[in-house]
């Protein structure tokens, strides 16, 4: 594999309050999503260097926005870099070729993006990153707190989910 020039990690939301006729869109964390999103940046902060993004492509969602508050706050003790926090209309309920448009779009001087956003679209892209659908001979999938990172081989503008590879799918849980 070519020697990777980026890093993507996808991020999906933590998990929310059940809807119960709310607006899906307004949707805030639930007791869990509170507990398990600082689990993320602790991850994150834990694999092998420590991952410090430079910009974040959000949901517009508040379920989506509320993750990233809390899962950076885990990431402040990495000494953190300047950070792009760009909150997307167009990334609530993307597809996995919205979101690819989206990725293609990040600045090309940014090492590590970072999508907090929603499945289908986030699962769909991570099976399109997985030449047989498995990372490490498991199935790939991305439940609410699923984290993915993949190393990506050319400048954002050209990113190609087929032509990415998969290094790490975790799925987070806090301490109850």
């Amino acid at each position: 594999m070519t020697e990777p020039v980026g890093t993507l990690i996808l991020i999906r939301h933590a998990k929310a309050v059940d809807p119960d006729g709310k607006d899906d869109h307004g949707r805030s964390l639930a007791g869990r999503g509170r507990r398990d999103a600082p689990a993320i940046g602790r991850h994150l902060r834990s694999i092998g260097q420590p991952i410090d993004p430079s910009e974040i492509l959000l949901s517009s969602a508040v379920r989506a926005q509320q993750t990233w508050q809390l899962l950076s706050q885990q990431l402040a003790a990495v000494a953190p870099t300047e950070r792009h926090v760009h909150t997307l209309t167009d990334a609530y309920l993307a597809s996995a070729e919205g979101l690819t448009q989206i990725i293609r779009g990040a600045d090309p001087t940014s090492r590590t993006v970072v999508v907090v956003a929603h499945n289908p679209g986030l699962a769909d892209l991570l099976n399109q990153c997985t030449p047989d659908g498995t990372v490490k001979g498991a199935q790939v999938g991305l439940p609410t707190s699923g984290v993915a990172v993949i190393d990506v081989t050319a400048p954002w503008a050209q990113f190609e989910p087929q032509a990415a590879q998969v290094c790490d799918v975790t799925v987070c849980r806090g301490s109850l």
